[in-house]
């Protein structure tokens, strides 16, 4: 009861309020003898660690005691939840001789054969192609990730920040492509954020409004993008979400680029750079000017 309840209190209270109270959740199934509870309520803590823009370095630390947990009672079928994570990779992007956390897991899926393994795997190949602005990946997994249809309500928690990054990068994928079904995904992920900022401004409102700016770049309307960047920035830094302030910098930089504003969007960027280096993501931040 204590692990549900507290997965929907990130769509009302700030998500950082959810922290604790898995940390309880986790002593309390330990005390039950429990240990699936336990190992899950401290997965969900360590991804809302990752999505509330708490230290990586921390965060990394975390996500390896989660490991060692797993491993100790023998708890396989969440050992690919661990191991494929974001926290890893942010710190790979600039690390070319170590090998990728992703290399050996779709083997370990393909084992499994677990669907919602399958997804999870793809989505966050995704999210990280994304970030490295590698638009040949991010289509094979977003589309492989796009053929299960099913949904991932065990996953509550990061629900609404998986949907942010579909947004994000269904409207990069729809300036490339010119395929208009990426430009309705986007507007689907957008109106979605929409509903969960009403309930939980905190969280959601500057992924919201990033969301619109990146609307507001594909249809062209500028001076309304260069607004909604600098208000996801504003919002991003008061509700202390560092990670979505990196991004939003990053993003708006690269707008910036595109409609010719290059001294602007250098300013952005190096803004980026400073945020994703202060959060930990010491990989993103080494790569941050190889796009230009």
């Amino acid at each position: 009861v204590l692990f549900m309840s507290t997965h929907t209190i990130g769509y009302v209270e700030p998500i950082q309020s959810t922290l604790e109270c898995y940390l309880e959740g986790y002593t309390a199934a330990l005390e039950a003898g429990d240990t699936t509870s336990a190992c899950l309520n401290l997965l969900s803590y360590c991804n809302n660690l990752f999505w509330s823009g708490a230290s990586l370095g921390y965060t990394k630390n975390k996500y390896d005691e989660l490991a060692h947990f797993t491993k100790k009672h023998n708890l396989t079928s969440l050992e690919f939840v661990i191991r494929n994570n974001m926290v890893e990779k942010l710190f790979e992007m600039g690390d070319v001789n170590r090998t990728p956390v992703s290399d050996g897991l779709h083997e370990d899926i393909l084992r499994i054969k677990n669907p919602f393994s399958a997804k999870m795997f793809h989505i966050s190949n995704a999210m990280i192609a994304f970030m490295n602005r590698d638009i040949d990946n991010t289509l094979t997994s977003m589309e492989k990730y796009f053929d299960f249809d099913l949904e991932m309500w065990i996953l509550l928690n990061f629900i609404a920040a998986i949907r942010f990054f579909i947004g994000l990068i269904s409207f990069w994928v729809y300036r490339r492509t010119n395929d208009r079904k990426w430009y309705e995904r986007g507007s689907q992920s957008k109106e979605a954020m929409r509903k969960w900022a009403e309930s939980s401004k905190w969280n959601c409102l500057q992924k919201f409004i990033l969301l619109e700016a990146e609307d507001h770049f594909c249809n062209k309307r500028y001076e309304r993008a260069k607004e909604s960047y600098d208000d996801a920035i504003m919002f991003s830094r008061q509700h202390k979400f560092i990670n979505d302030e990196a991004i939003a910098c990053e993003l708006a930089g690269y707008f910036l680029f595109e409609v010719g504003e290059t001294a602007s969007s250098i300013d952005y960027i190096i803004q980026a750079h400073e945020k994703y280096h202060k959060w930990g993501a010491i990989g993103k931040a080494s790569v941050m000017f190889q796009y230009f």
